[in-house]
């Protein structure tokens, strides 16, 4: 089963999700949570990532990782891409990420 697309709108420079992320996680497959809980473990795992980093939204959808959300600075930004890149290497990465700073 395929992964919905969340329903985004823009407000600023913010993009502000729709749905929630238990009611996504309902919408997934087995391997598609498996995937996503190992971007997730791998980030939180990261100490070198602030709150704000850890707490980036995660969507699959179409065989595509999305990630959203605010990091600190453009540093971090890219070490978020990296740490995301390396937990799941074949897949294609949507980097939706602003910086604070």
């Amino acid at each position: 089963m395929k992964a919905r697309i969340s329903s985004e709108r823009s407000h600023g420079n913010r993009v502000l999700s729709n749905q929630s992320a238990s009611n996504h996680s309902v919408l997934l497959s087995d391997s598609e949570r498996q995937r996503l809980a190992k971007v997730r473990r791998r980030i939180m795992e990261s100490s070198s990532l602030s709150i704000a980093a850890k707490n980036v939204q995660l969507g699959l959808s179409d065989g595509k990782l999305t990630v959203s959300g605010w990091v600190q600075n453009g540093a971090e930004k890219d070490s978020l891409a990296e740490i995301v890149q390396g937990a799941l290497p074949q897949t294609q990465i949507i980097l939706k990420v602003m910086t604070l700073h």
